[in-house]
């Protein structure tokens, strides 16, 4: 017969490398790409951005390189901001108090590659390639003009 006696050290240790083992595979599920095909990707952030994937209704902080995916909402929250990569390399920065959408892709329809809720976004492109934004009202306008 065996006689398992353990001390208080010897039981917090076991229980603090539990946890840490729990979080780092945690984190390591996070870090995973959560789709195949990719819309963008998290560049910079400044305070607190936060995302809500495809079918899901809790809302996650978002982390840098994290991969965006269609069907998933990102909102900007005050004094906060976030720089972005889409697919066809353009830049997109959100400003504070900014909700969008990437939607679903469907192959028969000519949908927007971005629905635009509330706030403010830039968009840095080199691309002569046109993409569609939709939003309930718009103020747009074109500065410049790069070679």
């Amino acid at each position: 017969m065996l006689n398992l006696h353990y001390s208080r050290t010897t039981a917090l240790m076991f229980a603090v490398s539990v946890v840490s083992a729990l979080f780092g595979f945690i984190g390591k599920a996070q870090a995973a790409p959560a789709c195949e095909s990719k819309i963008a990707q998290i560049v910079s952030i400044q305070g607190i951005v936060e995302l809500r994937r495809a079918g899901q209704t809790i809302w996650q902080q978002v982390v840098k390189d994290m991969a965006l995916c269609p069907g998933d909402m990102l909102r900007v929250l005050a004094r906060s901001r976030v720089a972005l990569r889409l697919s066809n390399d353009s830049m997109l920065r959100l400003d504070q108090r900014t909700t969008i959408l990437f939607p679903e892709l469907v192959e028969d329809q000519t949908t927007s590659l971005i629905d635009l809720f509330t706030g403010a976004l830039h968009i840095l492109t080199r691309t002569p390639k046109p993409f569609k934004i939709t939003t309930p009202f718009v103020n747009a306008g074109v500065e410049g003009t790069e070679f």
